[in-house]
């Protein structure tokens, strides 16, 4: 119930506390720096999520629906292969 009640506001505070941490870091750094700094921050769990935790979600999603019946190394390599990347780019699903 708790949960419920405060989802409408979970995102915007997301968001204000990410905007306030950000004009904080702002206020001795150049542009380019918080970039940076936002990227050596952001980017890595993000990759991670996606090499790691994207594809075993996609696996049994489509193994329950019955779409394929391979083996989950199989589907992970099928899923990285650069012609699947090219075509359908990178999985990301909800990250």
């Amino acid at each position: 119930p708790a949960t419920l009640i405060t989802n409408p506001w979970r995102l915007t505070l997301l968001f204000l506390v990410s905007g306030a941490a950000v004009r904080f870091m702002a206020r001795r750094r150049t542009p380019f720096q918080v970039f940076k700094a936002r990227l050596a921050r952001l980017v890595p769990p993000f990759l991670i999520g996606v090499v790691l935790l994207v594809p075993p979600q996609a696996f049994f999603e489509w193994v329950n629906k019955g779409s394929y019946d391979g083996g989950f190394l199989a589907f992970w390599l099928q899923t990285f292969k650069p012609s699947t990347l090219a075509i359908y780019g990178l999985p990301i699903n909800h990250l």
